[in-house]
């Protein structure tokens, strides 16, 4: 039996490892598309070997990778930050059970894509170390990606492109 405190450690390790990972991409200096699937293909060998991966151990001998969508240069924008003045207090509900997630809209961040105007709202973690945080849903969530939608940016993991 494996004691319960090498499960602690080895998630601490996962996270690390995945600090790393945005740390790297985020130092990387080549074309966009090569950076992704350099990325992709450490966070895949990174999945398919920890401990603490969500991939179930008796499949990571098969795995080969997640499924992804090619990086496409259109949705590489920049975007200004425009803050919100009131720093709005908000609840969101987690993914599984528990209290409601703490959060305030700290602002929004602008952009265009196509010509299109777009924005989506930027959060601090109010909770789970703090934090920056830019969640999004679009037409692929629930169907060709998580439910839940996805992020841009979550600086309490480390993802901060």
């Amino acid at each position: 039996m494996t004691h319960p405190t090498s499960a602690h450690l080895a998630l601490a390790d996962w996270r690390r490892r995945v600090a790393e990972l945005y740390a790297t991409l985020r130092a990387d200096q080549r074309p966009g598309p090569m950076r992704a699937i350099a990325f992709r293909t450490a966070r895949d060998r990174l999945f398919g070997s920890h401990p603490s991966s969500a991939i179930p151990e008796a499949e990571r001998r098969d795995f080969r990778g997640l499924a992804y969508f090619r990086p496409d240069p259109a949705f590489s924008v920049r975007a200004r930050f425009e803050p919100d003045p009131d720093a709005t207090p908000l609840e969101v509900p987690r993914s599984g059970e528990g209290p409601q997630i703490p959060l305030a809209r700290i602002g929004w961040v602008r952009f265009a894509v196509d010509g299109t105007p777009c924005s989506l709202s930027v959060f601090w973690l109010n909770e789970y170390s703090g934090g920056i945080f830019i969640p999004f849903r679009d037409a692929t969530s629930g169907k060709e990606t998580y439910g839940g939608g996805r992020y841009l940016w979550d600086s309490a993991k480390g993802a901060d492109l």
